[in-house]
């Protein structure tokens, strides 16, 4: 609880000793839409077998503080990691993993011209992960699953490509670690998105 209290109390605080000066005059927020493909990177227990890369989907809604600096809520969800014919004990085990993560982050900007602009982001919120399997054994099958949770980090660095004053395309790649209970849990993301500014 600690952490959900501080990490946006220290965000806040960041935004209102940036300078203004530079605001833009109008359309400051913007919303996006896309999808990713994550690539699983996981450790511990779950590093040992072979896992599939998935796909999924991103919200986002942000608020354009200068023409460097933006916050930003953060929703990815990640279709379905997946790992078969795992050893286990008298028989194999397959294992999927669904998850969604929310963070709330900061972005800076990098301005290359007029339609152009790299951005690094950083942020923090909680990872959720859903756990199905399906062990057979002695000619059975057996389904068991398992909810997770807990703080997670999301660090990327993206490119912004304005087809407009308010459109533009989105594309970003992104690194996420999960801590605690979810600590093994760790992904890259690519994603491109949509994003209108209003």
């Amino acid at each position: 609880m600690k952490k959900l209290i501080a990490f946006p109390a220290f965000l806040i605080l960041t935004g209102l000793l940036v300078p203004r000066a530079m605001a833009y005059p109008e359309h400051r927020w913007y919303f996006a839409f896309g999808f990713n493909e994550a690539r699983p990177h996981f450790r511990g227990e779950l590093g040992e077998p072979r896992w599939k890369s998935t796909w999924g989907t991103n919200i986002r809604i942000g608020h354009l503080v200068t023409d460097y600096f933006a916050f930003e809520a953060s929703y990815q969800h990640f279709e379905r990691f997946k790992a078969s014919d795992i050893p286990f004990p008298r028989g194999f085990r397959e294992t999927m993993i669904c998850g969604q993560n929310v963070t709330i982050g900061a972005k800076g900007y990098l301005k290359l011209d007029r339609f152009i602009s790299l951005y690094g982001t950083l942020g923090g919120g909680f990872l959720r992960a859903e756990f199905d399997y399906l062990t057979r054994f002695d000619g059975r099958r057996e389904i068991t699953a398992d909810i997770e949770s807990d703080f997670a980090y999301r660090a990327g660095a993206g490119v912004n490509i304005y087809l407009s004053r308010r459109l533009a395309l989105e594309a970003e790649y992104s690194y996420n670690q999960g801590t605690g209970r979810v600590r093994d849990l760790r992904f890259s993301a690519a994603s491109i998105q949509a994003l209108v500014r209003f």
